[in-house]
């Protein structure tokens, strides 16, 4: 058996750098996935003004869920990922 690969978290399993990705998620369907969270956040944040800026919807506040979750939050949520 190989020895354990120590992934940048250091949880001394093979987790191929799941535990550092992390999903846009709108309205419970997912995105987008980024290796790194300022990338994520950056994603959200565009998606953000995009679906709820009264500038861009024609006056109206929009209500739209825009959420950045871990890989283990992922897995946990009831987010539709549709490929």
């Amino acid at each position: 058996m190989p020895p354990p690969v120590i992934t940048p978290s250091g949880d001394g399993y093979r987790t191929l750098g799941a535990n550092n990705m992390f999903f846009v998620v709108l309205n419970d369907q997912w995105q987008s996935a980024h290796f790194c969270e300022e990338e994520a956040l950056n994603e959200a944040a565009y998606l953000d003004f995009e679906y709820n800026a009264p500038e861009v919807n024609h006056g109206v506040q929009g209500n739209h869920e825009i959420k950045v979750l871990s890989f283990m939050e992922m897995m946990e949520s009831p987010v539709e990922m549709v490929l």
